[in-house]
């Protein structure tokens, strides 16, 4: 049998253009660093600006299981934006209901206040948060910037999940650390100023992402 002329020729090209490349990391790596990059920063941010109550706040229930909600929340995003780079080992619909109920909880163990005393909590509605969204976009784009790197260096075939599962697990390292160090825990402070920018900041992080990774893959 006689080798067509044009296959020997796009043979060539690529022999050519070819170069070693190191073997990329397993996902349980990546994993294992990235949290572990998440929880020297978000270690660091609450003990730079912790709150004074911190360990007596730690006792409270509520408090607790939605700062283990974030956490786990937080590790799931992270997992599911790095198997987004690899073929055949997208997300599921299961893994992303998980991660979403994982968050549902940690809203609703702070939000839960606001069903049971909602006049002490409507009139703060518009309260001045804005500092708290800036210090969560701001230390989100450390672990934001890693998680991308490590996604490029697969193969991101799902690069729209890719993209907002990096920016959710970002913006919920950074809301995990903040929730240690905000002093605030009126719900409406946290449901508006934390929570609020977890979503808008996914959804950016989403578009930011697809693009450059896009980009990436086609040079």
């Amino acid at each position: 049998m006689v080798t067509p002329e044009h296959h020997v020729a796009v043979v060539d090209h690529l022999v050519q253009h070819s170069h070693p490349v190191r073997r990329i990391w397993s996902v349980r790596i990546r994993l294992t660093v990235f949290l572990l990059f998440g929880g020297v920063s978000g270690t660091l941010v609450a003990w730079m600006w912790a709150r004074p109550d911190l360990v007596a706040k730690l006792h409270e229930p509520s408090f607790t299981i939605g700062l283990l909600a974030l956490a786990l929340a937080t590790g799931c995003a992270a997992l599911l934006a790095l198997r987004s780079a690899v073929p055949g080992r997208g997300p599921s619909h299961l893994e992303s209901a998980l991660t979403l109920l994982l968050v549902g909880a940690a809203a609703f163990s702070i939000g839960i206040r606001f069903l049971l005393d909602t006049d002490a909590t409507a009139s703060r509605l518009l309260d001045a948060g804005w500092p708290c969204a800036l210090r969560t976009l701001a230390f989100a784009v450390p672990p934001w910037s890693v998680l991308l790197i490590a996604i490029r260096r697969g193969a991101p075939v799902h690069v729209t999940s890719a993209g907002a599962y990096a920016g959710a697990a970002a913006l919920l390292l950074a809301t995990t650390a903040l929730r240690a160090a905000c002093r605030d825990d009126d719900p409406s402070h946290w449901l508006i100023w934390h929570f609020a920018v977890v979503i808008t900041g996914t959804a950016l992080s989403t578009a930011l992402a697809t693009t450059w990774l896009r980009r990436w893959r086609h040079d």
